[in-house]
């Protein structure tokens, strides 16, 4: 796309605030192409059809916002957060309530921010957080609950890089719960934690309070612990949903809060996210609509149900004439 460099000036767009938007013609949202700009020359990537446009996006330092449905986090957008652009969780009317669960299973604090927009893999409903993915079968039916992802992980024939760059263990055979009952073979996973592994009580604290706070059982939320490594500075177990570290030494660089005995919870969406995992094009942030609000600090908001079409903070340039960014 060629864009004017005088109107471009004049609308106080530069280089780093241009980006080539798509039109999401299914939710109304505008999605934030990874934009290269050479001279006046605008340049993105797109598998995807639809209408497209030049954008100079509005500058913020809000780092989320309330939407009528829910809110829009920018903290994992990158460079575009600064550009006003994000990640929204909400309940959709029709569709999954996502915000709702978001909150009720322990918000940022335990789930980290969102990673990507909501989309549809293997006929699931599915958004992508640091720490886990939520999901609803596409159809409408059942609770929203967390993606067994590092089973998917396993099956797709990541399981060694897991263990040998982001230090999640290889899950043990499964070959042994074949014939048993449900309860003789949850019976058969939790004993994990008995084992003679620095820090598994502690480990099993966070497993089964995070999920006790949200209402749920912990194989409920977490899955089955399904393998325990000692990898040094801290000890992994792995469950089906999820990864808990517990720490043995102070590494003050990652947050005051990695002391020996702090349990943290794996960021498995993100690593998922680093491999390849996800689709593309579901990964990359949209525009904070205008009309959202700053939050105010410690408010809490109601569930809401309805929802309007949101209407992008930006500045339109030129529309692209065909799909060729």
């Amino acid at each position: 796309v060629t864009v004017d460099t005088a109107a471009l000036t004049a609308m106080g767009g530069v280089p780093e605030t241009v980006r080539i938007g798509r039109l999401d013609e299914a939710t109304g949202w505008i999605v934030v192409l990874p934009t290269t700009v050479d001279g006046n020359t605008v340049r993105a990537q797109t598998r995807l059809t639809s209408t497209f446009l030049v954008l100079a996006l509005e500058q913020g330092s809000v780092a989320d916002w309330v939407l009528p449905t829910g809110r829009m986090f920018t903290q994992a957008a990158g460079a575009n957060a600064a550009l006003r652009a994000g990640y929204p969780v909400e309940d959709v009317a029709g569709g999954p309530s996502f915000w709702a669960a978001f909150q009720q299973q322990g918000g940022v604090a335990t789930l980290g921010y969102p990673v990507s927009q909501v989309f549809v893999r293997g006929g699931v409903v599915v958004q992508v957080l640091q720490k886990g993915v939520l999901q609803q079968w596409a159809s409408g039916g059942g609770p929203v609950n967390l993606l067994n992802l590092l089973d998917l992980l396993s099956r797709a024939g990541f399981d060694a890089v897991l263990d040998q760059t982001y230090h999640i263990p290889v899950p043990r055979s499964t070959a042994e719960d074949t014939g048993l009952t449900w309860s003789e073979l949850v019976a058969r996973h939790l004993a994990i934690f008995e084992e003679d592994v620095p820090g598994l009580a502690a480990i099993r604290t966070r497993y089964e309070q995070t999920a006790a706070s949200a209402g749920q059982d912990p194989i409920q939320r977490w899955g089955l612990p399904l393998s325990v490594k000692d990898y040094g500075p801290f000890v992994t177990l792995r469950t089906q949903r999820a990864a808990f570290q517990y720490w043995k030494v102070a590494l003050p660089e990652l947050g005051p809060e990695y002391v020996p005995g702090f349990v943290a919870i794996v960021n498995a969406g993100d690593i998922a996210k680093a491999v390849g995992y996800w689709p593309e094009e579901s990964l990359f942030p949209v525009l904070i609509p205008q009309g959202a609000q700053r939050p105010e600090p410690g408010a809490v908001r109601s569930t809401v149900t309805t929802t309007a079409p949101p209407v992008a903070a930006a500045t339109f340039l030129a529309p692209t004439p065909t799909p060729t960014a």
